[in-house]
């Protein structure tokens, strides 16, 4: 008998070239479709890529989960919309078509397909990736206690609301 489990994903930043930056999956080793994840939250996070593909985030059996929770995160691709998911094999887009994700309850307060305006991605660095004045990020997370300060030591918030992203801005 496994207890359940809980994952949460607070305001981290992915930025990759490849056209998945987050892949979650309720799956072990052992080939048990219900790993014992129970809980799980996605919120506060920046997913970005330069890929040319309109995926962000590929789940894959998490349709045993009790509790999902995914909301205020920015998510970037130069592909036009709409973004899609995957969830166990089948295509769910963001804001068309049939099942629509958001319509389903999920990233409600999420924003979609705005730059998200690092310092530098090209840094070799995670400070490339703080946000600056004009990112789709600043302001527009929900409070998560558990995340302040951010992942240098900067209080959160530093304006009005917490920034998404592993970086609160500094104005």
């Amino acid at each position: 008998n496994k207890s359940p489990m809980s994952m949460r994903i607070y305001n981290n930043t992915f930025f990759t070239s490849a056209s998945e930056p987050v892949f979650i999956s309720n799956y072990n080793s052992e080939n048990i479709t219900n790993a014992g994840l129970d809980t799980l939250l996605i919120e506060n996070n920046i997913m970005a890529h330069n890929s040319n593909s309109h995926q962000m985030l590929t789940f894959t059996h998490i349709d045993s989960i009790n509790v999902k929770a995914i909301d205020y995160n920015v998510y970037y691709s130069p592909a036009t919309l709409p973004y899609w998911v995957t969830s166990t094999g089948n295509g769910i887009y963001w804001n068309t078509g049939t099942p629509n994700w958001r319509g389903l309850g999920y990233d409600v307060h999420s924003i979609f397909g705005t730059l998200p305006n690092f310092v530098d991605t090209t840094a070799t660095k995670a400070s490339g990736y703080k946000l600056l004045s004009t990112s789709a990020g600043v302001d527009q997370g929900t409070t998560i206690p558990i995340t302040n300060p951010d992942i240098i030591g900067t209080p959160r918030p530093q304006g009005y609301k917490y920034d998404m992203g592993a970086f609160e801005y500094i104005p």
